[in-house]
């Protein structure tokens, strides 16, 4: 009511001069929805403004979307607008309707996490969506491997994640068909997955990065995943406890690897040597929670030349790896947490080691291991 009164003081030349557009269109953007819904009924300019400043607001589509999408009945949206196409995230909980997907298409990256998705408007959901890049699939329980086998996946997705028992066989085959930008994939808890999921007759040819979490698969297995994804510069592993890296150590394209995770993996000695020796591009490692690299591995191994970051936590690196790596390599980040094969003579000889930004050393050594106990 303020700003009608206001607004209307203006107009009559009362105390002050009438303001620009840009000038109500800065006052309507601290605006919350339903205040700028009333805003945007006073008048004729108002209502020009309003749908200005809700087309130019990405949060405010996001939840005005997420509201209108959660419910039974369809209610036409007061501001729709053909020609907004500007992008914004769209998280949802739950989905009983797609049509305002409809009138505002600017929807880059999508969430459905809620298990009350039914099948149909699934369905409707990603047909309504042709310019997504980004799908991220949680727990859908109507919404079964089989649904996702029969999908039709946007061509422009560039990403995609598949949680639980979506990241299965289907979904990955009708991804690899219908995808052909698709540049990352994350395949999170798949238990399900096997080879089958992979096939050199539709190979993953633009696939840059690729996170098998807790897969089940062998060392024969991502052989044949790795030759259907031959330009690959980020492979995640993380706690494929079957995995044992041989197959790893004999990838072509290891050489082009940027980033490499192997935490909670059987990787030996020798292989992580191999890795390392061939891995000439090698950024980022992560090879925390393995085993079976021995203290002598880590100090004998030959550490790639670009390799910035380092993640050896609960691993089994001792004074002399330690020095080796940093005598070899030049990081910027090093995470050693609990590697209680430590001692405090390393850090005597380096002092100012403990304090180096983005090193850390939380649990290592004996001695930090026996205080915090006590």
């Amino acid at each position: 009511m303020f700003l009608i009164v206001l607004y209307y003081a203006i107009a009559r030349g009362n105390t002050m001069s009438p303001l620009t557009n840009d000038s109500w269109l800065h006052v309507a953007s601290f605006l919350k929805y339903k205040s700028l819904k009333a805003f945007s009924a006073t008048c004729r300019l108002f209502r020009q403004i309003g749908l200005q400043a809700l087309s130019g607001n990405a949060r405010i589509i996001q939840k005005l979307v997420q509201s209108q999408l959660a419910k039974t009945e369809y209610i036409p949206l007061p501001f729709a607008h053909a020609s907004y196409n500007r992008p914004y995230d769209l998280t949802l909980a739950c989905v009983q309707s797609v049509a305002a997907v409809g009138q505002f298409p600017g929807v880059r990256s999508l969430k459905i996490l809620d298990a009350n998705t039914s099948k149909a408007h699934f369905h409707a959901l990603l047909a309504s969506l042709p310019h997504l890049e980004k799908l991220y699939l949680g727990n859908l329980s109507q919404v079964t491997p089989d649904v996702l086998a029969q999908c039709v996946f946007p061509p422009s997705l560039k990403s995609c994640m598949l949680l639980g028992e979506k990241a299965c066989d289907g979904a990955v085959r009708a991804l690899a068909r219908q995808c052909p930008n698709l540049k990352e994939l994350t395949l999170h808890a798949c238990k399900r997955l096997t080879i089958a999921a992979f096939s050199g007759k539709t190979p993953f040819r633009a696939l840059g990065k690729l996170e098998l979490f807790s897969a089940t698969i062998s060392d024969r297995d991502l052989g044949h995943i790795l030759s259907c994804c031959p330009n690959l510069q980020s492979l995640n592993l993380n706690h494929s406890s079957n995995i044992t890296g041989t197959t790893l150590a004999e990838f072509e394209g290891l050489e082009f690897l940027k980033e490499l995770d192997l935490q909670g993996t059987g990787v030996s000695s020798d292989v992580f040597k191999i890795i390392c020796l061939r891995a000439k591009c090698l950024q980022t490692l992560n090879i925390g929670f393995c085993d079976s690299i021995s203290r002598q591995g880590y100090e004998e191994v030959v550490y790639p030349p670009k390799l910035e970051r380092l993640f050896v936590n609960w691993g089994n690196i001792g004074n002399r790896g330690l020095q080796r790596l940093l005598d070899t390599t030049n990081l910027i980040e090093l995470q050693l947490t609990n590697c209680t094969n430590l001692t405090e003579e390393v850090f005597d000889e380096r002092p100012g080691l403990r304090y180096r930004p983005n090193f850390n050393f939380e649990g290592s050594t004996v001695l930090n291991v026996f205080a915090a106990d006590y």
